[in-house]
């Protein structure tokens, strides 16, 4: 014969188990939730770092160009003053030559 409180305790641990499969469901739950958002914000950062080393690569490479522009036109004057050097030291010695 089935008691009220055999009753009551039948009723209570199928709501105990009930409130912890729903319990345990909203965890779950949370936690994906919690991973996705973590997800997007990770691929955001990395967006975001990645931009900024692109950013920083152009702004290098500008300044490399420039310095490099800077070595060329020294360079280039440098082989004008051995040229004019070379010229010169030529038509002395073709003068000496003459003598």
């Amino acid at each position: 014969m089935t008691t009220a409180y055999d009753r009551f305790k039948k009723d209570n641990d199928a709501f105990i188990t009930r409130f912890q499969s729903e319990a345990e469901a909203m965890v779950r739950k949370l936690l994906d939730e919690s991973e996705k958002r973590q997800q997007r914000e990770l691929a955001l950062r990395v967006a975001e770092v990645m931009r900024d080393v692109n950013l920083q690569r152009q702004a290098d490479l500008v300044k490399i160009d420039r310095y490099v522009g800077a070595v060329e036109s020294k360079v280039g004057v440098e082989v004008l003053k051995n040229r004019q050097k070379m010229n010169q030291m030529d038509i002395l010695y073709r003068a000496s030559q003459r003598q």
